[in-house]
């Protein structure tokens, strides 16, 4: 069941990272349950990304450290979960 539920979480993960990628977006590569995504202050800062998928019931976590001041942290959840989170994405990087 473990093994199921990661290989699970891996793919879910792959598809999110791909799909933020496909948008533009820099995301670290990462073999853990998160993805963190990086910022250019030019189209989208990281506190614009967290106020706006919190706006659409996403939570993400901001750093106060300096070497991730413009990252964000997104905890890989279900498949519908992570197509919400994407879709609000999409919706913040096209207004």
């Amino acid at each position: 069941w473990q093994e199921q539920v990661k290989r699970q979480n891996n793919e879910i993960a792959r598809e999110f990272t791909n799909g933020l990628k496909d948008l533009g977006l820099d995301v670290v590569p990462s073999h853990t349950n998160f993805v963190l995504i990086q910022f250019d202050q030019q189209s989208c800062t990281a506190q614009q990304a967290f106020d706006h998928l919190y706006s659409k019931g996403v939570v993400g976590r901001l750093f106060t450290a300096a070497a991730y001041r413009n990252m964000l942290r997104i905890t890989i959840g279900r498949t519908d979960e992570m197509a919400t989170t994407l879709g609000a994405m999409r919706s913040l990087l096209h207004r």
